[in-house]
């Protein structure tokens, strides 16, 4: 009867360590899986934070950028960077006034490039102005051509929008 017994307490033993065992992998996972959850969602909240602060934008945001290049045109009104004048009855080369002796004269020119926020600095300070912040955007090109750093006014979360803008810095430039 003792061995009985003893076989009987054994067994329940042992199906009390299993479901023990049981319950702490389903503790264990329900744990991972809570871990898990709240790190996605603090990542949301710090990104959410991170517009907030930077503007609107953060880090890996695929964004739309204004460049810009130098182009050079001819000068209208030289030949080779020369003019010829009058002085004195006296016909004479000077170098020309407009193009600086170049033979050609550079204009800025704004485009549209495509990219990724790759780091934001982001700096604050007090004194007597309203301007106490800044945020410099370093944005990775899509063309791989290089990194730039850019201010919020380049920055655009649309291409349509950056165009339009593209497009009345160069109208301005032109006037």
């Amino acid at each position: 009867m003792k061995e009985k017994n003893n076989d009987y307490l054994r067994k329940s033993d042992k199906e009390q360590r299993d479901k023990i065992y049981e319950l702490q992998r389903e503790v264990k996972k329900i744990q991972e899986e809570y871990d898990k959850k709240l790190k996605t969602v603090l990542l949301e909240k710090e990104r959410e934070v991170k517009r907030k602060i930077f503007q609107g934008f953060t880090v890996k945001d695929k964004v739309y950028f204004i460049d810009s290049k130098n182009e050079y045109v001819p000068c209208p009104t030289c030949n080779n960077g020369k003019v010829k004048v009058v002085i004195n009855n006296k016909e004479e080369e000077i170098k020309c006034p407009h193009c600086d002796n170049y033979g050609k004269n550079s204009k800025r020119v704004s485009f549209v490039r495509q990219g990724e926020i790759s780091q934001v600095d982001f700096k604050t300070w007090y004194d007597e102005s309203d301007k106490c912040t800044e945020s410099k955007f370093y944005i990775k090109a899509a063309d791989g051509k290089d990194s730039s750093q850019k201010n919020i006014s380049n920055i655009f979360l649309t291409e349509e929008d950056a165009n339009k803008t593209c497009e009345l810095r160069n109208q301005n430039k032109g006037a």
